[in-house]
């Protein structure tokens, strides 16, 4: 399962969570931060398109108006939600590009 643990924070809880069998990479992180993963931002499931778009798109628009270049790219597995964040459906659901 993942959670969201803060806005730049997620944890991982796999199907062996809890086993006391570690590999040597993970003997020097503390078992409470091993399955935490950090991020620039994280979004949850109940995220808003606008709330996506004003945290990570809009900045882009206005550096463009002063010369800065920008990007935005959609990462990730498939079916887990890049065409819609990017897309988005109709009206209060447009994605980022169409605002």
């Amino acid at each position: 399962t993942i959670s969201v643990i803060d806005e730049a924070t997620v944890a991982l809880q796999g199907p062996m969570a809890g086993k006391e069998d570690f590999t040597s990479a993970d003997r020097n992180v503390p078992k409470e931060d091993q399955d935490k993963y950090k991020f620039s931002r994280v979004f949850g499931p109940e995220t808003r398109q606008i709330s996506v778009h004003e945290a990570t798109t809009a900045p882009l628009i206005s550096g463009l108006f002063q010369g800065v270049n920008g990007l935005v790219f959609a990462y990730g597995p498939t079916n887990s939600g890049k065409t819609f964040t990017i897309q988005g459906g109709k009206d209060e659901n447009a994605g980022i590009l169409p605002r």
